[in-house]
């Protein structure tokens, strides 16, 4: 199935988000999603769907609100991922959040 013309614009204005996130920093979902006027589930969508040229990103570095590392198939490795970052994690949650969130506005 094509894509549409605005699913490809807004693709890439979410994977130029996640690419200007520091290490040892991150956002969530919804904050990407505010900063471009979409749902939340399709920062999700864009970010589990990325092939392997695009898997370079630093995709581990956007989370659920609250910092919860959401419950997908790569969970274990986006905790590794942010984990090596220095991010501490526990029970699914990034400890002291609101110290390292970054808005997509200030990237």
């Amino acid at each position: 199935m094509r894509k549409s013309a605005a699913f490809a614009r807004i693709k890439n204005e979410i994977l130029s988000i996640v690419e200007a996130i520091p290490p040892g920093r991150v956002t969530t979902y919804k904050a990407v999603g505010v900063a471009l006027k979409v749902m939340p589930r399709h920062v999700s969508y864009i970010l589990v769907t990325l092939n392997e040229t695009e898997s370079e990103l630093p995709w581990h570095r956007v989370v659920g609100d609250g910092g919860k590392i959401t419950t997908h198939k790569l969970v274990e490795e986006q905790t590794r991922l942010l984990e090596l970052e220095g991010i501490i994690c526990h029970a699914g949650t990034i400890k002291d959040f609101n110290r390292i969130f970054i808005s997509p506005d200030d990237l």
